[in-house]
């Protein structure tokens, strides 16, 4: 799916108030944030000022309880004096509701309220303030007031009376205490409460301290985050009313038992400000952002749209031919649009100029081939004539007009048609240039040979193959000519045929020309055999170096080449002849006479052989010189003189030379179990197995000594040795040579690898020896048929591997 131009300008400008419209956003974000990081310090701030207001009424109460148990009115509880004394005092100080003193047999001796005393008094709070080792002041939980009928809190003190202990209280107002609270209030959206975390008990409430003061809630939410977090914190939950707040709270004295103090702020009104302020900016954004739409579009359809229609519908004309076409831009438009209507206009020009340097290029090329001797033919890829130059007239008698629109290949020689049709399919599948000659038929109906040149045309846009042009000439008198000189040598090869010894005619690349019927005799060929292929197919491949140096020779321009070598015979053996060359003029080939001389070269090859033999005795000799009788392997002599070879080799190619150094387990002890004559036997064979492990020609295997073999391995390094070393281990295994002085039971052997790229003047062989022989003293020490590796290479593969 496309879209315009307008719409891409207008989708330009809404990119450019993404930005503005990301800022707003991350700005409201920003400001909701603020918002409830102040709403948060504010609680914070009034919960711990509010908890400090709440210890005043404590305070309170202590100094009270002191002072009335200094009074004598009250501390004696003289009737009528006591409680008239309690009523003024509690009605002087609204945060108390009632006052009292109880004997020590829990009869209410004095009361505030109460006229008479009264029996049955004492509670939970009486024991826990008379008991031993009571504090001075005690503040006791939520209870229903047997006097009000209110919830209240009970703070009492000890009251020294004759012959026991009392107790003087007081009951605070809980109504009192919400007002209290609510003085931390400011705003109609805030709520404060006190709450007894444990039992879920709710002290003061403001507002709506009627509904909930006095109420047990241990299942609310804000209750269970009290009890959680008793020591204060700030957290946004639920209030017992349902609305979510952010709440600030602080633990009240320790007198208040563990209460609690809350004040909560509506997280909806603390954000109403800042939502406010993004709602007017998104509003304003999305002004800005229609605006910018509507500018845009304008902008796109007046500064671009009109003007590239413009250039559109010139550059059509131009497409049409029409090269005077503009689009007639005004100055004021952008000067990129400027600058593609000038290059418009060039191009114009220039096209204008190159059709008609084309029109004048079309008439010299259309009078080169209407002039030209050749007839001149163009073909589509259906391989039908689409031109044809005049020179159609002499060629084949027939006018361009009558050719064109008929496949040549239906003219064609029916023995031609196939191969003249398969080298247009060659060159029309993209085979630039081919040639081909052909017998076609002239309008006077005889056959005449005619060459035709091809070559292929592309399309210059796409590069595709887009033609065929061809140019077809009449050679008939060339093959007229070449008719005549088959002929010629007809009469010539009839004194060849006859020769005894064998003729031939070869080109530089030992294609066979020709060949006399002599080779019948000499290598058992007919000529129509060879005729046509390559020679080199018959010849010893041993002997074509020098068969090549002697046609390269300067002697074979005089015909004073000759050369020695194997030809084979139609039965596979070989047989010996001389061939006496001369080298044809203008890169014709060679000619060559070739005779038989098996019987000179096996004369001489007697001669040779018996040189041969004489050279292998001595070789047999030196051999036994350097080979160990009883294992086969290479003795020590041998070994030291390939160590220093391989050696001095190794240090100039750079490579790596390997050693490893093997040694029969227990071999002293196999001799003496099963003599030295099985000894022997055992030592041949773990020999064999070295032989059959190594497998490249230049690795050497010696008997180092006793039961001790040596495996040099020339350009291998620490690894490639160790499997080497692992493959001779295993198979001596796979030997099960019974052994019994071995704790195995089976005849095994260790090996030390050792490896290094050697460097002139720091390494020597001996240290190579010294590496390997170190190694296999590790391998025994660790306990035999194992291999240990110890490399001195410039990455060093170390370790051991066990059998």
């Amino acid at each position: 799916m496309t879209t315009g131009l307008r719409l891409r300008v207008v989708l330009l400008a809404l990119a450019a108030v993404v930005p503005l419209l990301a800022l707003l956003f991350a700005g409201s974000v920003a400001d909701r944030r603020l918002a409830l990081d102040a709403a948060r310090s504010r609680v914070a701030e009034l919960a711990a000022r509010g908890a400090g207001e709440q210890a005043e009424v404590l305070r309170d109460t202590r100094l009270l309880l002191g002072l009335l148990a200094t009074m004598p009115a009250v501390a004696e509880a003289v009737p009528g004096t006591c409680h008239e004394t309690l009523k003024a005092i509690a009605g002087a100080r609204p945060q108390f509701a009632t006052m009292g003193v109880i004997g020590i047999d829990r009869t209410l001796l004095c009361h505030s309220l109460i006229t008479e005393q009264r029996p049955g008094f004492g509670t939970e709070l009486f024991t826990r303030v008379t008991a031993p080792d009571a504090p001075g002041f005690v503040v006791g939980g939520l209870v229903m007031s047997k006097t009000t009928g209110k919830p209240t809190i009970v703070a009492a003190s000890p009251l020294p009376l004759p012959g026991g202990t009392g107790m003087i209280f007081i009951s605070i107002n809980l109504e009192w205490l919400s007002q209290l609270a609510g003085q931390a209030i400011d705003s109609p959206d805030q709520t404060v409460l006190v709450m007894e975390p444990q039992s879920g008990a709710v002290l003061a409430r403001s507002p709506d301290s009627a509904r909930w003061v006095g109420r047990t809630v241990p299942d609310e939410a804000l209750a269970r985050l009290l009890a959680a977090q008793p020591q204060g914190g700030i957290a946004r939950i639920r209030d017992l009313d349902g609305v979510e707040r952010i709440f600030g709270f602080a633990p009240l004295p320790d007198g208040f038992s563990g209460a609690v103090l809350a004040v909560g702020l509506s997280r909806a009104a603390v954000l109403a400000g800042a939502d406010q302020r993004m709602m007017i900016g998104l509003g304003l954004a999305l002004a800005v952002s229609l605006g910018a739409t509507i500018l845009a579009w304008w902008l796109g359809d007046r500064f671009l749209v009109r003007p590239i229609a413009a250039l559109g519908r010139a550059a059509r004309r131009f497409g049409g031919g029409d090269f005077t076409a503009r689009a007639n831009l005004s100055s004021w438009h952008a000067a990129e649009l400027l600058a593609l209507d000038r290059t418009l206009a060039d191009m114009a020009g220039a096209l204008a100029a190159a059709q008609e340097k084309l029109s004048d290029s079309e008439a010299r090329y259309r009078l080169l081939a209407e002039n030209s001797t050749d007839m001149i033919f163009r073909l589509d890829l259906d391989f039908v004539r689409r031109y044809v130059s005049p020179a159609s007239r002499e060629i084949l008698g027939y006018a361009p007009e009558e050719l064109m629109g008929i496949r040549p290949v239906n003219q064609v020689h029916p023995d031609d048609a196939a191969r003249v049709e398969a080298v247009f399919r060659q060159v029309a599948a993209g085979r630039d240039r081919a040639s081909v000659a052909n017998r076609i038929r002239h309008r006077d109906g005889r056959w005449i040979w005619v060459e035709a040149e091809l070559r292929l045309v592309r399309d210059p846009v796409t590069g595709q193959p887009a033609a065929l042009l061809g140019a077809l000439r009449d050679i008939s008198d060339r093959k007229a000519a070449e008719a005549a000189l088959k002929d010629s040598e007809e009469r010539y090869r009839l004194l060849a045929d006859n020769a005894t010894d064998m003729i031939m005619r070869l080109g530089t690349d030992f294609h066979c020309f020709y060949v006399s019927p002599a080779i019948r005799d000499l290598l058992g060929y007919d000529p129509v055999d060879i005729e046509g292929t390559d020679l080199r197919a018959i010849l010893c491949p041993d002997d074509l170096p020098a068969i090549e140096a002697v046609l390269a020779s300067p002697d074979a321009d005089h015909g004073r080449a000759s050369v020695r070598c194997r030809g084979r015979r139609v039965d596979g053996s070989y047989v010996w002849v001389e061939a006496n060359v001369r080298r044809l003029a203008e890169g014709q080939g060679y000619l060559a006479v070739v005779r038989d001389i098996t019987r000179a070269k096996a004369a001489e090859a007697q001669i040779a052989e018996a040189n041969d033999r004489l050279a292998k005795a001595n070789q047999m000799l030196e051999a036994w010189a350097l080979e160990d009788a009883l294992t086969g392997l290479a003795n020590r002599r041998h070994f030291d003189g390939a160590l220093d070879r391989e050696f001095r080799r190794a240090i100039r190619a750079g490579n790596s030379l390997a050693l490893i150094m093997i040694d029969v387990d227990y071999f002293k002890a196999y001799n003496d179990y099963y003599g030295h004559p099985a000894g022997d036997t055992c030592l041949r064979a773990v020999s064999q197995c070295v032989l059959r492990m190594i497998e490249r020609p230049g690795d050497i295997a010696a008997r180092y000594g006793g039961e001790e073999i040596v495996v040099l391995l020339p350009g291998t390094d620490a690894m490639g040795a160790q499997a080497v070393a692992e493959k001779i281990r295993l198979a001596v295994r796979e030997l099960a040579i019974r052994h019994g002085g071995d704790p195995s039971g089976f005849l095994a052997v260790s090996a030390g690898v050792a490896a290094m790229l050697p460097l002139k003047g720091q390494h020597r062989s001996s240290d190579l020896v010294g590496q390997a022989d170190r190694a296999l003293y590790a391998a025994k020490l660790a306990g035999r048929n194992r291999i240990v590796v110890d490399s001195v290479d410039d990455e060093p593969a170390k370790g051991d591997l066990f059998g």
